[in-house]
């Protein structure tokens, strides 16, 4: 069974706001190593962010897409 138009709203909604949160650590993140704060772990932990980032925004996209028509 197909997700209702609701149910996609509902999912898009949390995605925002998980891209949101994912997008503050990630400004965060860019500060510390620009700063010149670079560890391993914060290294790791910003290629790990984003790359969460970017797949919650494809699914968005998707979302999106769905939405239109």
């Amino acid at each position: 069974m197909e997700p209702t138009k609701s149910e996609l709203l509902a999912e898009l909604e949390a995605l925002v706001r998980e891209e949101e949160r994912l997008s503050q650590e990630r400004r965060r993140l860019h500060d510390q190593l620009d700063k010149g704060f670079a560890n391993e772990a914060a290294v790791e932990r910003e290629k790990k962010v984003s790359a969460e980032r970017l797949e919650i925004h494809e699914r968005i996209d998707q979302l999106r897409a769905l939405l239109r028509d």
